[in-house]
């Protein structure tokens, strides 16, 4: 399933795209906290650059790509 890429590292956040399942993208920044435990990560996809969550309690939605 896609991973939304959002404004701000929140899920409140305005949703600017999504990452397609599998899609391989670039980190930025990261990881930042939100107030519900979230780790988000800022990142680029194709020119799309926002924020994405790694997953929610012990749910991951992304994983690292080794070369």
């Amino acid at each position: 399933t896609p991973n939304n890429v959002r404004a701000a590292a929140d899920a409140g956040a305005s949703l600017l795209g999504q990452i397609p399942g599998g899609g391989v993208f670039a980190v930025l920044d990261g990881p930042t906290c939100d107030p519900a435990g979230r780790a988000w990560w800022q990142v680029e996809f194709n020119g799309l650059v926002g924020w994405t969550v790694e997953g929610q309690g012990s749910t991951y939605f992304v994983e690292p790509v080794t070369n």
